[in-house]
């Protein structure tokens, strides 16, 4: 790879990072509020057990819970792996740092629309 493509690489990266952070810290949040909300000794247990079990361990009812979880980020991933495919590298990188500053003050539904309309351009 040229010292472009490397910068360009790692300008993505952190990018996606920077908004699957943005998208934890919203998960973690939610948990937060649900956690005060709803505290009681017997909840907390439980929560502690889970938290001792492994994922293949789950109830599917449980599984599921996780899933919806992983929803709230994966349109993130899907929209830059695919427009990683549309594009090119540099152009997924172009978008995703484009829209950097919207997520952190913004929307991440918003961006995500951005970012497919740019994507949809660029074809």
């Amino acid at each position: 790879m040229t010292d472009k493509t490397d910068l360009t690489a790692k300008a993505r990266e952190i990018a996606l990072i920077e908004r699957l952070a943005k998208v934890e810290h919203d998960r973690w949040s939610r948990w937060h509020r649900h956690a005060y909300e709803n505290w009681t000794p017997r909840r907390v247990k439980r929560w502690n057990e889970l938290a001792s079990t492994l994922y293949a361990e789950l109830t599917e009812e449980l599984k599921e819970k996780d899933r919806q979880e992983v929803k709230h980020y994966w349109a993130l991933i899907a929209t830059a792996l695919s427009a990683e495919y549309q594009r090119g590298l540099e152009d997924a990188a172009k978008i995703v740092h484009d829209e950097i500053d919207q997520v952190r003050y913004g929307s991440i539904e918003r961006a995500e629309a951005r970012i497919r309309a740019k994507a949809r351009e660029l074809k």
